[in-house]
């Protein structure tokens, strides 16, 4: 308990753009696959993150949904999309880079001092899976899975991180 932060408030805000590309449309490598390059930047200010990230994520399959990709806990993107009827399945991946100036978790307490480590100031993730979803009427039912890397985000931190995700989804698109 000793190596916990300490109550304060914090404050946080996040942005980020995204913008999607239909790609090698001319080429007809599997019949009805569709092939998608979703480029994004972002960035967090407050107590908890400063930060700033650039990536790119490619999908690739069949009735892919009109959404900027599979939605993670801290970018819930999927809310966004306009499905179509029936089955959707695909593959993607991803690569970010992020400059990183403040992580409360690893700087500690912005109001009071506490145990730290030194940050690594350039982070990198790798991210790949795979979606399967059903369309019908005004209902998307969704399974996607993932894995993660991401390299070592403090000094004296041996390896990188990896973390496997399985994600079920029900969404009200009418």
């Amino acid at each position: 308990w000793d190596n916990q932060l300490t109550d304060e408030p914090t404050f946080q805000f996040t942005a980020k753009r995204k913008w999607k590309f239909d790609i090698l449309e001319e080429f007809d490598l599997v019949e009805g696959m569709r092939y998608q390059a979703i480029p994004h930047i972002g960035g967090a200010a407050g107590t908890v993150y400063i930060n700033g990230e650039i990536g790119i994520l490619g999908r690739a399959g069949w009735n892919l949904p009109d959404d900027f990709g599979p939605g993670r806990l801290d970018d819930p993107v999927a809310a966004t999309s306009i499905h179509g009827e029936g089955w959707s399945v695909f593959i993607y991946a991803q690569g970010t880079g992020r400059v990183v100036a403040h992580d409360i978790f690893l700087n500690g307490g912005v109001f009071e001092d506490g145990p730290s480590v030194d940050i690594m100031e350039i982070v990198g993730e790798f991210r790949t899976g795979v979606g399967l979803e059903y369309a019908c009427d005004s209902y998307t039912y969704g399974f996607t899975y993932s894995q993660t890397f991401q390299s070592k985000t403090f000094e004296t931190q041996t390896t990188g991180d990896e973390w496997g995700t399985f994600a079920l989804s029900f969404t009200v698109w009418d």
